[in-house]
């Protein structure tokens, strides 16, 4: 009998031994999570897509991810704010330059640049006997300091910097580094 209580003492000592771990690791497993959530927010931003101005390579209520950055490159894409909307462009002019489409030719300081991007979508223009994207400059001069050109990819629908002008630094949020939904057309940008 007295080997039994024994046994049942011992078993009670290595479970009680046992649990302040578990509990140490749950609390640690939960600040790491909490610290993980408050990164994320602050240096990513969720977006469902509204409209079409960025088809094909973005459509209506996909999911996408924005960094958090004012690190902006040439053919970018932007989540930027509009009075109070948020939209989705395309960054194809840069500060200090002169941006010019001429029969649907992307010229950057008098140097053409390809957009790989859409060019099927301008080569069923061109067949169809129209402009994918109509012929205009970047202003009077280049572009100033801490102001970009921003388009969409789907150039007879989006409204952009053709119609409201050069985009402020401030005005934009983020670049958009993955579209997450749907799942099916997961792409990392």
């Amino acid at each position: 009998m007295m080997k039994k209580k024994q046994k049942k003492g011992k078993k009670r000592t290595k479970k009680q031994a046992f649990f302040p771990y578990v509990k140490d690791l749950l609390i640690a497993c939960g600040s790491v999570l909490v610290v993980l959530i408050i990164i994320t927010a602050i240096c990513f931003k969720g977006l469902r897509i509204e409209g079409y101005g960025m088809m094909p390579t973005l459509r209506n209520r996909d999911i996408v991810v924005a960094k958090r950055t004012k690190t902006i490159k040439r053919f970018d894409l932007v989540v930027l704010t509009i009075g109070n909307k948020q939209q989705v462009r395309r960054v194809v002019g840069l500060p200090d330059e002169i941006v010019r489409y001429q029969n649907d030719q992307l010229t950057i300081d008098g140097h053409p640049v390809d957009e790989k991007f859409i060019v099927d979508e301008i080569n069923d223009s061109q067949r169809g006997g129209k402009a994918f994207t109509e012929d205009f400059i970047s202003g009077s001069g280049s572009i100033p300091e801490d102001y970009y050109l921003v388009l969409g990819d789907n150039r007879s629908y989006a409204t952009d910097s053709r119609h409201y002008g050069l985009i402020a630094k401030r005005n934009v949020i983020g670049v958009i580094t993955m579209r997450l939904l749907p799942i099916n057309d997961l792409k990392r940008f």
